[in-house]
């Protein structure tokens, strides 16, 4: 497959592209996500789980993996629960 041929910018223009035709399409959200993820691009992946919370606003478990995403890319670069004072601008450049 195109992961496991780590071949993330034929992904990633396969997956615009169908976002383009509809910006609404979760699967290529979700696939999207999953390319920016495994190309360890941390903000693209981050913008693009708050665009999936903004397509799903009553979706808690959307809401939550944003959370759980900026909190996981956190304890991997050290930070974790004695961590916790990190300063709002720490927060917002853990990608």
């Amino acid at each position: 497959t195109l992961f496991d041929a780590d071949r993330y910018a034929d992904l990633e223009a396969r997956y615009k592209a169908q976002l383009a035709a509809n910006p609404k399409d979760l699967a290529a959200l979700n696939a999207l996500i999953q390319v920016y993820s495994r190309w360890e691009r941390w903000d693209d992946a981050l913008a693009q789980l708050i665009r999936r919370t903004e397509l799903q606003a009553s979706d808690a478990e959307a809401q939550y993996a944003v959370g759980a995403f900026i909190w996981s890319r956190l304890f991997q670069r050290g930070g974790g629960a004695d961590k916790e004072a990190a300063s709002r601008r720490s927060v917002r450049r853990c990608c």
